[in-house]
């Protein structure tokens, strides 16, 4: 399972996050816009269709995931859109999640550890460019919800 973080460039044009360390960005760097990608080996699902600020985008994907874990179940809205994000235990260790119509499913320790090293990933680009607490707010979840699913 891969999660990649993906931010639009001053020209509009989708980079990957460790390829944006030079890019001007739209928007600024504190809402920079972008969207995820969710991989396993079978489906490909995108948050493309719904662009938003970045960092609230990854703090309601790594909310509802804890919420998840802790109930069972969890929905989102992205940030100013009507697009719903959907998280589900599927079995004891399997969470479904849902994004519009999209569909990705895989074992718990898969997707924490995705989540754990895209976010980290993108905690970090975010401190190297603004420097703000948004970063090392998200950082001590990913640490803290990483210990309680291991």
């Amino acid at each position: 399972m891969q999660i990649q973080t993906y931010v639009y460039d001053e020209e509009n044009q989708p980079q990957l996050l460790h390829q944006a360390h030079q890019v001007r960005l739209q928007g600024g760097f504190s809402n920079a816009e972008g969207f995820l990608t969710i991989q396993t080996a079978t489906k490909h699902l995108s948050t493309e269709h719904a662009p938003d600020e970045l960092h609230t985008l990854w703090q309601s994907i790594v909310d509802g995931f804890a919420e998840c874990i802790e109930r069972g179940t969890a929905e989102r809205y992205f940030p100013n859109t009507p697009v719903m994000i959907k998280m589900e235990k599927q079995r004891a260790r399997t969470i479904r999640c849902t994004i519009d119509e999209q569909t990705v499913e895989a074992e718990m320790n898969l997707w924490m550890g995705a989540l754990y090293e895209a976010g980290i990933a993108w905690c970090d680009w975010l401190n190297t460019h603004t420097h703000s607490a948004i970063a090392s707010n998200l950082h001590t979840q990913l640490e803290q919800l990483k210990k309680t699913t291991i």
